[in-house]
């Protein structure tokens, strides 16, 4: 009988455990690193102007695949290197669920871009990768710091 009810107090404390872990902040996000994306978004335009650049769609396209792929590299290099050697981490996989919060639009995203540029309609790939980015926000809005919200 005791043990039984030493189970079923051990269950309630792993629950409020769980549920403590899902309701805390996600820091795993380098504010350094997303400071380097958004910079990297900053100055793009004015590289893709300049008169040595390439003014065509291909070029731009390389352009722009550069500033995500920098991006999301330092990024997520951010996150494993935070999962490996914070101890708030303590590489529990759970402590990661947040980043899967972006992997839905990020998936559109790519899916949209292709078929966009399979399309030639270049000009709605801008339009389109900022509600997006807004989308991906608006999903991780939970876990996010609350300044991120506007």
């Amino acid at each position: 009988m005791i043990a039984m009810h030493i189970h079923h107090a051990l269950a309630q404390v792993h629950e409020l455990k769980m549920r403590v872990i899902n309701a805390q902040r996600f820091t795993g996000y380098s504010g350094c690193c997303r400071i380097v994306g958004g910079t990297l978004a900053i100055l793009a335009p004015f590289v893709l102007r300049a008169s040595w650049y390439p003014q065509t769609p291909a070029a731009h396209l390389a352009g722009w695949g550069f500033v995500l792929a920098a991006s999301v590299i330092a990024n997520y290099a951010a996150v494993l290197y935070w999962f490996l050697f914070s101890p708030e981490a303590r590489r529990d996989v759970r402590r990661l669920m947040p980043t899967a919060y972006a992997l839905p639009s990020l998936a559109v995203g790519g899916t949209l871009t292709v078929a966009l540029i399979r399309l030639g309609a270049y000009d709605a790939l801008f339009g389109t990768w900022m509600c997006l980015f807004g989308l991906t926000n608006l999903s991780s809005r939970q876990v996010l710091p609350r300044a991120l919200w506007p």
